[in-house]
């Protein structure tokens, strides 16, 4: 009769000490410009050289199937793209080759990562990290 008793409770003891799953963080909403880094990288793919430009000046606003750009100051349009979302890509409706890879996602820092969707051999590129904050 002991062994239903403590499989009950090692059960209980289990199931307690989970923590509840936290949601993902929400993509959607307005994202202030904090930086933008660029990194310069050989044919190879070893890196070259980096460089950061501090605050941009614009927030993103992200709706379900757009992204628009505007400027802080005076919340003048700076840009608006449709785009579809497939897993951490955001490709961009009208220039499919156009597109970016949600590098970090949490509820106050997002990283939009720009990268050239191919790279012709021995041909020198770049990749553009741009970060933002809620």
């Amino acid at each position: 009769m002991r062994t239903p008793g403590l499989f009950g409770l090692l059960l209980l003891t289990a199931a307690c000490g989970k923590e509840p799953v936290k949601p993902a963080p929400d993509l959607l909403g307005r994202w202030n410009s904090q930086q933008i880094t660029g990194t310069h990288y050989d044919p190879s793919g070893r890196v070259l050289s980096q460089g950061a430009v501090p605050d941009q000046g614009f927030y993103l606003f992200l709706t379900s199937d757009s992204l628009h750009f505007r400027r802080s100051r005076d919340n003048a349009p700076h840009g608006s793209y449709a785009y579809r979302r497939q897993g951490d890509e955001l490709v961009y409706r009208l220039h499919p080759t156009l597109r970016c890879t949600i590098a970090e996602l949490t509820d106050r820092t997002l990283v939009l990562r720009y990268a050239p969707s191919s790279v012709s051999p021995g041909s020198y590129y770049q990749v553009d990290d741009h970060h933002y904050a809620r």
